[in-house]
């Protein structure tokens, strides 16, 4: 797995490390814990990106994005992701190719697919072998890594739609760390 995993309560900046360094990189464990460089164990509960291997901890408020999520699934799936949709083939003509004629089940996956990774936030364990998964997915069906940057933006986009005044620079930044953790997770 690309993406170790830290605690979010042991938030601590590590100095960059020269590339003899790198077998005191981060180990993984079985039972989902991970080896800090410093030594220890720590459980995992949200995967972070690594510099020169030091985790670098991404603060996010998941209860945040689950409450956000929650409003703005309550406007309809089916709008939800028409808007979604929209957006990605108007902005990105060039992804239409990428998707069949008929949107109704595609829209559906979507929905399903936001729904899984929104209530798995917290549950890295479950969470990671899914996005892996649907990445794997994804590439066959000639998804590349260049593609992430539009469905963020118009995950983003979207998700402001629907949020109206609620939306703050906040959920913006949140929902921004949080995409740019799954895309580097499907990518991988």
């Amino acid at each position: 797995m690309r993406l170790p995993c830290v605690c979010l309560s042991s938030l601590v900046d590590r100095p960059a490390r020269s590339a003899r360094d790198e077998s005191a990189a981060p180990t993984r464990r079985g039972d989902g814990r991970r080896r800090r460089p410093s030594g220890g164990w720590v459980r995992s509960t949200w995967p972070v990106r690594v510099r020169n291997g030091w985790p670098t901890v991404v603060s996010i408020d998941t209860d945040a994005l689950k409450a956000n999520f929650a409003d703005v699934a309550g406007h309809g799936p089916d709008e939800v992701a028409q808007y979604f949709y929209s957006y990605l083939f108007l902005r990105y003509p060039e992804t239409r190719e990428m998707f069949p004629p008929s949107m109704a089940k595609q829209r559906d996956r979507l929905v399903g697919a936001l729904v899984r990774i929104v209530t798995d936030v917290d549950n890295v364990g479950e969470l990671v072998p899914y996005l892996e998964d649907l990445g794997r997915d994804h590439r066959k069906f000639g998804t590349l890594a260049g593609h992430y940057p539009a469905v963020g933006e118009a995950l983003l986009t979207t998700l402001r739609h629907f949020s109206g005044d609620a939306w703050t620079d906040r959920l913006q930044a949140d929902w921004a760390a949080a995409y740019g953790i799954v895309a580097d997770t499907m990518s991988g």
